[in-house]
């Protein structure tokens, strides 16, 4: 089936424009602070200001960007404001914008060693010197970052109500619209962290993944991790699902967030039966790989859907099934081209799937 790059740009594009529109909730409030380096750093040790790394794992700071952003600390520079999540009932920071800041200031103070880059337009007293040297050849300068103090706006609200997760999910959208802007999947990861996440992640990384549905580009946005939420969200909650992807997926990551080790690890045999399943009764990978990532999904479901039935299938059976499955209206180009994640499509082509792979 020829699966052109116009509907791989539009299965693209929902990572970005599926974005709610959500109103602030009444019980939240915006609070404009002033927030020592030191105080930053503080907060990080105690695991009240929770950076998760991960987030931005590809938009990390080069060297001289960090160095020249100390130097702006030296020389007492205005900082862009920073902009944090408080979860009012447990004294939890999330950073939704300022992790690269918040990030090398962190750095300056644990890492001693740490070697700031020699630039000629930065401080003579700091360029080319380690966190080290500075602290003792030129302590005053150290102490300028230590009180060095950046603007915060703190939006305080409840991580536990899912309209203020959703809020949340909305203003991330809105700090991200410079440069590469974050995904939504990107955007849960931070947001929705927890066991279930770990497992979206876990199975994106696994060879029984790459094996079938390919690697991840050099560039990790999390698509994988996505066509696996989708997969497992519509396993669960086909028949709930209204028309608004991200709100869909959103709030079934939400339920999930903390969800049983036994429900992890029976999502996990589901998942991963079917990838061997495929592995073992498909001739040539490719066929799977080359696949865009609505054909993917519907593969999964179909097969999640009835694995028990499934795994009685012969090779010929299976090869039959997804001759069938790939050359179904459902899934041409032209029934994809517009409304991709409209109600009724999403409903019909995944009800088709179903059939095909529960004949």
């Amino acid at each position: 089936m020829a699966y052109n790059k116009n509907i791989k740009n539009l299965e693209k594009d929902l990572n970005f424009s599926d974005e709610m529109e959500v109103l602030s909730p009444e019980d939240t409030s915006t609070l404009n602070e002033q927030r020592s380096c030191a105080d930053l750093y503080r907060m990080y040790n105690k695991n009240q200001l929770q950076l998760q790394p991960d987030f931005q794992r590809n938009f990390v700071w080069k060297p001289a960007v960090q160095t020249r952003f100390i130097d702006s600390l030296v020389k007492q520079l205005p900082i862009p404001s920073l902009c944090l999540a408080l979860d009012y009932k447990t004294g939890k920071y999330l950073v939704i914008d300022g992790l690269q800041r918040i990030s090398t200031v962190v750095k300056f103070f644990e890492n001693n060693k740490w070697k700031l880059n020699k630039l000629s337009d930065i401080d003579a007293n700091i360029s080319g010197k380690s966190v080290s040297e500075i602290k003792n050849q030129s302590s005053n300068l150290y102490e300028k970052v230590e009180n060095a103090t950046m603007p915060v706006t703190v939006i305080k609200c409840d991580f536990s109500m899912q309209n203020h997760k959703d809020y949340l999910f909305t203003i991330f959208h809105r700090f991200n619209t410079g440069g590469q802007r974050l995904n939504n999947q990107e955007i849960r990861n931070c947001i929705y962290n927890g066991n279930f996440n770990n497992l979206l992640k876990k199975i994106a990384k696994s060879e029984e993944w790459t094996n079938i549905m390919g690697k991840t580009s050099k560039i990790d946005r999390l698509d994988n991790e996505e066509i696996i939420l989708r997969t497992f969200a519509f396993i669960d909650k086909l028949d709930d699902y209204k028309g608004n992807l991200a709100l869909f997926l959103n709030h079934y990551m939400s339920d999930m967030q903390h969800v049983s080790d036994m429900d992890i690890e029976e999502k996990e045999n589901i998942l991963f039966s079917s990838l061997s399943f495929i592995y073992n009764n498909i001739d040539n990978s490719k066929s799977v790989v080359k696949l865009g990532k609505t054909l993917k999904e519907g593969l999964l479901v179909g097969l999640c859907k009835n694995i028990d039935s499934i795994a009685l299938k012969t090779k010929e059976e299976f090869q039959s099934m997804f001759q069938d499955f790939i050359e179904d209206d459902e899934f041409n180009e032209d029934n994809l081209k517009q409304g991709l994640s409209q109600k009724d499509k999403v409903k019909s082509r995944l009800r088709k799937s179903i059939s095909i792979f529960g004949e």
